[in-house]
């Protein structure tokens, strides 16, 4: 079996942005055709605030519009990473967990 090393592989290194921006567009289409086959199903869609008394309806293209939103912040969030942090990947994982931990310590309440 041959060995596999890295001078083999030939990866062609695009921006940060670029990358993020792909998958979010990507991810906003796959979101928003999620919500419309469930509006098919006949499953009801309406989200209200939390700890509100009233849900809106979610209208075609708020999730996609979510997803996009969330894509922007979060590369802006990846830009200045790769840019500015010494070891991106180790930031980034010590920023998910605290951050995860965070939101499982608030849903505790």
């Amino acid at each position: 079996m041959d060995r596999l090393t890295a001078s083999a592989i030939n990866v062609t290194a695009r921006p940060v942005w670029l990358t993020s921006t792909l998958a979010f567009l990507v991810a906003a289409v796959a979101t928003e055709l999620y919500g419309l086959v469930a509006r098919g199903a006949g499953i009801p869609m309406a989200a209200g605030n939390p700890g509100g008394d009233v849900a809106t309806p979610i209208t075609v293209g708020m999730f996609a519009m979510a997803t996009v939103l969330v894509g922007i912040v979060a590369t802006i969030f990846a830009a200045v990473v790769a840019r500015y942090a010494r070891n991106p990947a180790g930031f980034y994982l010590r920023t998910a967990v605290v951050l995860a931990a965070e939101r499982e310590r608030s849903n505790r309440r």
